[in-house]
């Protein structure tokens, strides 16, 4: 099916499904809502009532009239405060003041009427609602005091989003994606970091990966234009789609009928900041040096008010960001013996060798011939080292093994700059609009372990929203929405080595040195340019919707169509400059071959992907009982498949066959969104009928839709195309070109898209009580449970043939087979894979699930009495086998050890974390209350805030390492999986896990538990069976207000950011054994013992980085009118 044939056959659908429903749509995504009844003093229902709601700030008017039950509503309201009027001839007018709306809220106010003139007018102060008694959606609201007031690293507002039950910030796969346009990354119970939906002012501005958006350090600036956002976290309405997770919807700030506006300026340098616990000395690693250069700035200004009074307003607002960070880093590098062709014992396997004679003086190994003199301007390319050297141990004997720690101080350059615009005008009483326009522009540089090579990032992000409101009359309502997201990332090469390149470093004639990693050294210790030409991608969406509302009687109709254009255009990032992996140092002194990754002449990696999205639903909020509101909603969303504007597309059609090969089709998959149909169904009992005890339970089926994300965040490779080889035994350093081509392509790596799925989606459901525990305070107990179905993971399909046993005795593991339990897969030794037309072949599925189940507690006070807190606790747990289709972007497993027994990665996910608390509070201080001069002056206006977090460490994976695909004696070589989904095994009779003390230097892991896997058996460690240790921090600030005058304010600020210096300790190295060079002699006796250690890598489970930053101190100065 051709792409016009689908988008003819969804509008059809759609526009069928419209007629059919009748009623237009209701669309709150950055609005309010505000429903009641009025009654007379005996209780009784008053039809006719006029109800009038004024928004202070604006004077913008909305009326609307009590039905035959007495029961009002007033829907798209924006967000803010309102002073709401009922009145009604025979009665006193009664006014309620102070009535707070909030983005994506429902407020519920009733009117109890007196007898009366009408032109009686009595004036009373409505108190906060603190309990939800008509919806059963699960989350909370972020609102401006929070915003405003609370200390933010970064001035990321997203970051708040982590104040709410079930939400945290997962530290997985960030370093990947902050330079490139990813914000913070949240899982919200149990969803995968790419499965939420970012709204703002009722655009979707989710960026390229369908994550946070963000610039290049990983924030999102504009806190100063944002007035609140809300997070609803679970079994959203079904107005919302386009996501399986989570939806935080923000709002902007707006003018009003009076000027205000702020300056500020934010700053930070490292004269303020303590040490981090990795900060050395580059002269001398053992020694602790003071924090490396860090300068920040952050500086702006905003500005509204009125362009003509009561009619139209204005919005403006910059935010500038200045930063030069300095960061300590520390590698794993060759010693500098090692360089001159001298090795230790520790590195070829515990004994010299022909190649390798020993030294009779010094007990090492020196290189028998000179070192060629194509190898000498690669060994010139590594510092000299300033730290211990490292040990291998073999036969229970720590040996130096060549590799030595060398740490270093960088300064990265980072920029920033975000404007926002926005317009509201009202035309009449009944039509009113608004446009708003964001633009964002960031940059910032990297340098490799050799600084000659170095990385320039850009991310640009544009929005556009325009939005028309109608009113037909007090019972029906129409909004009117355009909506443009464009999201551009970059990232190229650059510094000296990039820009005059020197040809004899070269992998591919032309281009520059691409990456080169030795196994010893371990990964992340690669040296070089990147492998990548450069990614070069941009996302446009343009949305289109009208969303209506109906009020009749007890029903709250609510129906809508949403129609969105993606255009997805950019390079893959393709190895075009080549990444050439090595054993061990024997490999490259004697320029033996290795493993390089390229792609073939001619390849193409640029496309432009096309796609429709269309959603419409219908939602009934129905007040069964004046106390019990049933929420009964059916959303159904459908995309058209993806399209390549050139015809690019290519997928393998059967790639279960031996002969499989990816070929030009017409379409990458069968479509199967047209049975996505995604119910929601809720009850909100309102037990007392006070609105101080409410019991909700609700579920729902929502939809994780096949957008560009999918393929951009994984990567695309198919013939006749693009062509990525993965050459075993290539010429190092050179020689790749002169090989003949077509033979090559038997070494190509196929990443097709299984063809026929069913669309990821997760079903969710929650049960909650909320209790007002005083006039202030409310107290929340919710379970929280979902499950995942169909979720994406990768699957290798051309691993070397197998067997099942029981099976005969094998000479090379002389195992007994009744000691083997039958079905456990074993591969001999000689088999080779079952299409020998590829290399490998990492599909796409669409074939795992996961459960969420979780605990979850929220106590909140509002803000009274010059305090306010909120406390919330979640104790949840998560299984799942993958965390999506790009370990990179989302963090954790994503490709399955086994695809045919994904059961055996079935386990804890990389998003479980078992305990969450988040605490955040004001606290107006009282001192100098009264006081008049100076001494009030000075003691009165300080406000405490802050935020206090712990969390359990996120789950990773302990592994072999990539390097054992090296070792013919070890079982990567004969499954032909990649090392880094083998795992070690456990040593019969030990349990594997976290030592109850540990030092970092020395790994958090007790390794003695862990023995080499058998040659040709998958090894049996759990997936996610090691962890990240847990995460204290404590954030506190500091406020001094000061009024110049009435209408002016002073406020200094003092942020203080892990104000005790906790050290939270990052990823621990997970690569348990280390493999040797080609010319080693072998780790492990054959047959192997059962207790084989040998090799153990004396860096597994040792932490080099921090999850959090050191204590930094920010100062902030600002003065608002």
């Amino acid at each position: 099916m051709n792409m016009s044939r689908n988008t003819t056959l969804m509008g059809l659908i759609s526009l069928c499904l419209l007629l059919v429903i009748s009623v237009p749509v209701y669309g709150q995504l950055n609005t309010a809502t505000l429903t009641g009844t009025v009654t007379d003093l005996t209780g009784g229902v008053l039809p006719g009532v006029t109800v009038t709601v004024t928004e202070v700030e604006t004077g913008q008017i909305r009326t609307t009239i009590t039905g035959d039950e007495g029961r009002y509503q007033a829907s798209s309201l924006a967000v803010g405060t309102y002073q709401v009027a009922a009145e009604l001839v025979g009665f006193q007018t009664l006014i309620q003041d102070g009535i707070q709306l909030t983005v994506g809220g429902q407020r519920v106010l009733h009117f109890v009427l007196s007898p009366g003139n009408i032109s009686e007018r009595v004036t009373v102060m409505a108190s906060a609602a603190l309990v939800e008694t008509t919806t059963t959606s699960v989350g909370g609201l972020v609102d401006d005091q929070q915003i405003s007031d609370l200390p933010l690293n970064g001035r990321d507002y997203v970051q708040l989003a982590t104040l709410q039950v079930g939400v945290f910030k997962s530290r997985l796969g960030r370093e990947y994606n902050v330079h490139r346009g990813s914000g913070t990354q949240l899982s919200i119970n149990g969803a995968r970091t790419d499965q939420n939906l970012f709204i703002q002012d009722g655009t979707n501005t989710n960026d390229f990966f369908n994550m946070t958006p963000g610039g290049v350090t990983g924030d999102s600036l504009g806190v100063e234009a944002i007035k609140e956002f809300r997070v609803i976290t679970h079994n959203f309405p079904a107005e919302y789609g386009q996501a399986g997770g989570a939806v935080i919807t923000t709002v902007s700030k707006s003018g009003t009928n009076e000027f205000h506006g702020n300056v500020f300026e934010f700053h930070r340098n490292s004269a303020l900041d303590a040490r981090n616990f990795f900060d050395r000395d580059s002269s001398n690693h053992l020694e602790r040096s003071k924090p490396p250069n860090f300068v920040k700035n952050q500086f702006g200004f905003t500005i509204g008010g009125p362009i003509v009074q009561d009619k139209t307003f204005f919005f403006g607002s910059y935010e500038g960001l200045r930063q030069r960070l300095g960061l300590s880093d520390e590698f794993v590098i060759p010693t500098q013996e090692v360089l001159q062709g001298i090795l230790p014992k520790g590195a070829l396997g515990g004994a010299c060798n022909p190649n390798f004679p020993e030294d009779p003086a010094t007990g090492k190994c020196v290189k028998a011939t000179p070192i060629g003199p194509e190898i000498l301007p690669y060994l010139a390319l590594w510092p000299v080292g300033n730290g211990p050297k490292l040990t291998t141990t073999i036969g229970g004997v720590p040996l130096e093994d060549g590799r030595q720690l060398y740490s270093r101080t960088t300064s990265e350059p980072t920029d920033q700059d975000q404007f926002t615009f926005k317009i509201d005008h009202t035309f009449s009483d009944s039509d009113s609009l608004f446009g708003r326009y964001l633009w964002d522009l960031s940059d910032f540089v990297s340098f490799d372990l050799n600084p000659s090579f170095q990385r320039v990032a850009r991310v640009k992000r544009q929005t556009i929203t325009l939005q028309e409101t109608h009113i037909f009359s007090p019972n029906l309502l129409n909004v009117a929405r355009f909506g443009y997201n464009r999201a551009e990332t970059g990232e190229v090469d650059a510094g000296p080595a990039v820009e005059d390149f020197d040809p004899a470093l070269s992998f591919v004639s032309g281009l520059h040195m691409g990456s080169l990693l030795i196994n010893d050294l371990g990964r992340g210790n690669n040296i070089g340019g990147s492998s990548a030409s450069g990614l070069d991608r941009i996302l446009n969406s343009f949305e289109y919707s009208d969303d209506i509302t109906y009020t009749r009687g007890r029903h709250s109709i609510k129906t809508g169509v949403n129609f969105r254009r993606l255009q997805a255009n950019g390079t893959n990032g393709v190895r075009r400059q080549g990444a050439f992996t090595l054993g061990g140092f024997d490999d490259l002194l004697l320029a033996n071959p290795g493993r390089l990754e390229t792609v073939l002449p001619g390849s193409d990696d640029y496309r432009g992907y096309r796609q429709w999205i269309i959603g419409t639903y219908i939602q009934d909020d129905y007040q069964f009982r004046p106390n019990i509101t049933l929420n009964l909603g059916l959303r159904y969303e459908i995309a058209t498949v993806l399209d390549e504007v050139n015809g690019k597309n290519s997928n393998v059609l059967d790639p279960y066959s031996p002969t499989a090969v990816s070929e030009q089709v017409d379409q990458y998959y069968n479509n199967p969104s047209f049975s996505n149909f995604g119910p929601r169904i809720g009850v909100a009992w309102d037990v007392f009928g006070d609105g101080r005890t409410a019991v909700r339970v609700g579920g729902g089926y929502f939809f994780d839709l096949f957008t560009p994300k999918i393929i951009f965040s994984s990567g695309w490779s198919g013939r006749p195309f693009l062509s990525r080889i993965n050459i075993s035994d290539a010429p190092f350093p050179r020689g790749f070109e002169d090989q003949d081509q077509s033979a090559l392509l038997t070494q190509t790596e196929e990443g097709p898209i299984q063809r026929d799925f069913s669309n990821p989606n997760l079903a969710q459901w929650n049960l909650s009580i909320q209790q007002e525990i005083t006039n202030n305070t409310s107290l929340e107990i919710a379970y929280v449970g979902s499950k995942g179905t169909h979720l994406t993971r990768i699957q290798l399909l051309n691993m070397n043939q197998s067997i099942l046993c029981p099976c005969p005795n094998d000479p090379l593991t002389a195992f007994d087979e009744s000691t083997v339990a039958a079905g456990i897969k074993y591969f001999p030794p000689g088999t080779t894979k079952p299409n020998q037309e590829v290399n490998q072949m990492a599909m796409k599925s669409f074939d795992t699930d996961s459960t969420y189940n979780a605990l979850q507690l929220t106590l909140r006070r509002r803000f009274t009495d010059g305090l306010q807190f909120q406390f919330a606790y979640t104790y949840s747990k998560h299984l799942s086998v993958s965390a999506g289709q790009n370990g990179g972007s989302s963090g954790g497993l994503t490709t399955t050890m086994d695809g045919a027994q994904q059961h055996l990665d079935k386990g804890l996910s990389s998003f479980d974390v078992r305990n969450i608390l988040a605490v955040n509070y004001t606290y107006d201080l009282p001192f100098g209350r009264g006081m008049g001069g100076l001494a009030g002056g000075f003691l009165g206006g300080w406000q405490l805030g802050g935020i206090v977090s712990f969390a359990d460490g996120q789950p990773e994976l302990v592994n072999m390492g990539r390097s054992f695909g090296f070792q013919p004696s070890r079982s990567a070589s004969f499954t032909g999986a990649d090392g880094n989904t083998d795992r070690p095994s456990i040593i019969p009779g030990q349990t594997f896990g976290q030592l109850d003390e540990w030092d970092p230097a020395t790994g958090i892991y007790d390794a003695s538990t862990l023995k080499v896997n058998e040659a040709g058996f998958f090894g049996d460690v759990p997936n996610n069976q090691g962890s990240y240790p847990g995460v204290a921090n404590f954030d506190l600030s500091l406020v001094k207000d000061t009024a110049l005058g009435e209408r002016a304010n002073l406020q200094l600020r003092f942020e203080f950011f892990n104000i005790f210096n906790r050290t939270n300790f990052g990823l621990p190295s997970r690569q348990a054994f280390r493999s040797a060079g080609s010319t080693a002699i072998a780790l492990c006796p054959t047959p192997i013992e059962s207790s084989c250690t040998s090799n153990r890598d004396s860096r597994f489970g040792t932490i080099t980085q921090t999850n959090t930053t050191n204590r930094q101190i920010q100062l902030g100065l600002k003065l608002s009118f």
